[in-house]
């Protein structure tokens, strides 16, 4: 893993509530602090179905001799994909770079993250963590000490805080539209198991009615555990979003670039692995080989694909995204036919 991408595993446990990871340490979490009390975030509760995608732009600086600043720009995307009976949800966030950790994220109803589960590695908030407020007023201020509690091997971490103001309104255009927020403005100090430290000064714009974050800017400097220092900045605004409560969105194609697998039943049966470019584009190879799909997806989710077997193009697919994580359809190929789906890694 390069210097950045080492960067961003830390950050991203901090930073956006969107984006969760983690790696192996040996570590012991400090033990928690005794819960805070709950504190209503959520005006508007999700839907599933809803999604939320960013633009990110990434700049590092190794404070070393000969170091060169590393800049990345990648897209990711949260889906909500369960909502429960008392308001609760989950929230499934993925990214078109397959070496970077995501996460399925736990809600309480009132918007407080509980959890984030990259698979290897599943953290809970000791307390509920609250990125936002209800009231979020110009002049509201808020804090929040957490750690993190690992089932596993992980980096957690160990302890943290969160203080923020709300400052002004402000309305702002970004890719995915014009929009009313509050201006947030916090810092946030991090210490993790593996020896690592950050300290954060994030400026995010919250939309007024859903609390989701607009666009935001943060400056992360960081110390290793042998003393090596580091500067990250990020940049992210909206691409794309759909609100059902809302009625209100605008698709993006670049929700559905990244890695995909899935497989094919009916007639013939098998499994497949492919890629979807940031202009929807997908190409995959299936049948361990045998043939592979080709095809495009729309903004709206909607694909048309076809199968190649020894360089001659065959069989006919069609399809449309249930969410940006999973598509699935129909293939035909003279009589044969079935089956076939496909899940975003």
């Amino acid at each position: 893993m390069n210097r950045l991408s080492t960067a961003l595993a830390l950050t991203l446990t901090a930073t956006l509530s969107a984006c969760g990871g983690g790696g192996s340490s040996s570590g012991t979490p400090a033990a928690p602090p005794a819960p805070a009390p709950a504190a209503a975030v959520v005006d508007l509760l999700p839907t599933v179905g809803d999604f939320y995608s960013y633009t990110r732009t990434d700049t590092l600086l190794v404070d070393q001799p000969g170091a060169t600043t590393e800049t990345q720009t990648w897209f990711y995307t949260g889906a909500i994909s369960q909502v429960g009976g008392d308001g609760a949800w989950a929230e499934r966030v993925l990214g078109e770079d397959p070496d970077r950790q995501f996460a399925d994220l736990s809600y309480s109803p009132d918007g407080g993250l509980k959890t984030t589960d990259s698979g290897p590695c599943r953290l809970s908030y000791v307390p509920v963590l609250y990125e936002s407020q209800k009231n979020l007023a110009p002049g509201t201020t808020w804090s929040s000490d957490v750690v993190q509690v690992a089932a596993g091997g992980c980096v957690v971490l160990t302890a943290g805080k969160l203080s923020a103001t709300a400052s002004a309104l402000e309305t702002i255009t970004v890719r995915a539209g014009t929009f009313n927020t509050v201006k947030v403005v916090s810092t946030r100090t991090a210490s993790y198991s593996n020896g690592y430290t950050s300290a954060d000064e994030t400026t995010e714009w919250r939309d007024v009615v859903t609390h989701r974050v607009i666009k935001y800017s943060n400056r992360s400097n960081q110390v290793s555990n042998t003393g090596l220092k580091a500067a990250l900045t990020s940049t992210a605004e909206l691409a794309g979003f759909a609100s059902a409560r809302q009625a209100r969105s605008n698709f993006n194609i670049e929700r559905f670039a990244g890695p995909w697998t899935g497989s094919y039943s009916g007639t013939y049966s098998g499994n497949c692995v492919g890629q979807v470019s940031r202009d929807g584009k997908l190409d995959a190879d299936c049948g361990d080989g045998a043939f592979s799909v080709h095809g495009d997806i729309d903004a709206s989710g909607k694909g048309n694909f076809y199968l190649t077997v020894n360089g001659v193009r065959g069989a006919s697919f069609s399809g449309a995204f249930a969410s940006p994580y999973t598509i699935n359809g129909a293939w035909t190929a003279g009589a044969a036919s079935g089956t076939w789906v496909l899940n975003h890694k």
